[in-house]
């Protein structure tokens, strides 16, 4: 990691992400999509996460490839997009929470 980790700590130096991913062909061109992360960071051990991944994809003819996945950050309400350090007037964090489960809906094609 670089030494100024995403522009919020000044001794990001010794910080890692560690990801396992398990993708098996279940037959028929359905993919299972499996994934599991871990983001550890030197000297901010508060600011550790895990984030999961479950989903399916599907085969098409003309190399596309249709896929959906159910996200998810254990990031304890941390990390938020647009104001990481800001809060209003009553204490809220300003931005939006990026740890929250998602669904992500994906057709992409193969050249």
């Amino acid at each position: 990691m670089s030494k100024d980790y995403f522009g919020t700590f000044d001794d990001g130096r010794g910080s890692l992400y560690l990801d396992f991913n398990f993708n098996p062909e279940l037959g028929d061109g359905y993919t299972l999509l499996t994934h599991v992360g871990t983001g550890i960071l030197a000297h901010h051990s508060g600011a550790n996460w895990v984030d999961y991944k479950l989903g399916l994809s599907k085969a098409l003819p003309g190399s596309w490839t249709l896929s959906g996945a159910l996200t998810y950050a254990s990031d304890k309400d941390r990390f938020w997009i647009g104001s990481n350090f800001a809060a209003d007037a009553s204490g809220n964090t300003l931005g939006k929470r990026l740890g929250k489960p998602a669904l992500a809906l994906t057709l992409s094609k193969t050249f």
